[in-house]
């Protein structure tokens, strides 16, 4: 994963459960595999778990600003349902400059809030001032990859997951572009002191 400025990574579970939430923070390497870097294993994994489970994508979402984990490694659930909240809330936040989401059957929730120059990202109660310009494109071009995946590996069509995608993308290179131009500096006219 590429920590300089903003990365993100799907990763599904190994065991069927956590059942040392220490253990797991402290290895993850040993609990986890990336759906980007090892396709064909997490395609495998992911259909040996939905033969027992309800959903084959248990695992968790990295989202690294600066080297920093926005969501913390306690917070996993249903991969596919960790994007679409996170989806939710990009969608909030580029409407209305703010956007939350609790996790399904978690009182966790995940928030962003402020204004296109500047926001607060909020997972589990672990807040991280960020630049939405960088988080919101980093975070659309994760959900890509991943709904992609899932559309061409597992088969689990994901069209109304890439439209909402492509829509939040337009949405969200529109916004910057107004808060670019509301931000551009301007000289006086000539003559004026």
């Amino acid at each position: 994963m590429n920590t300089n400025t903003f990365a993100t990574e799907s990763f599904l579970l190994i065991p069927h459960t956590v059942t040392d939430l220490a253990d797991f923070c402290a290895r993850p390497e040993h609990y986890l595999v990336s759906v980007d870097r090892e396709g064909k294993r997490a395609a495998a994994l992911w259909f040996d778990r939905a033969t027992r489970n309800p959903h084959g994508s248990d695992g968790l979402v990295h989202l690294l600003y600066h080297g920093q984990q926005l969501i913390p490694l306690d917070l996993w659930d249903e991969v596919t349902g960790i994007w679409l909240a996170l989806l939710d809330v990009l969608e909030g936040f580029l409407a209305v400059g703010e956007g939350n989401e609790t996790l399904s059957g978690q009182p966790a929730a995940i928030a962003m809030k402020g204004a296109p120059r500047s926001a607060t990202f909020t997972a589990n109660n672990v807040s991280h001032k960020i630049d939405p310009a960088i988080v919101v494109p980093g975070i659309l071009a994760g959900a890509d990859r991943y709904f992609r995946w899932v559309h061409n590996t597992i088969g689990d069509g994901q069209g109304e997951a890439l439209a909402r995608i492509e829509g939040l993308v337009r949405a969200a290179t529109e916004t910057f572009r107004s808060a670019q131009r509301e931000h551009r500096p301007t000289c006086p006219p000539q003559g004026v002191a």
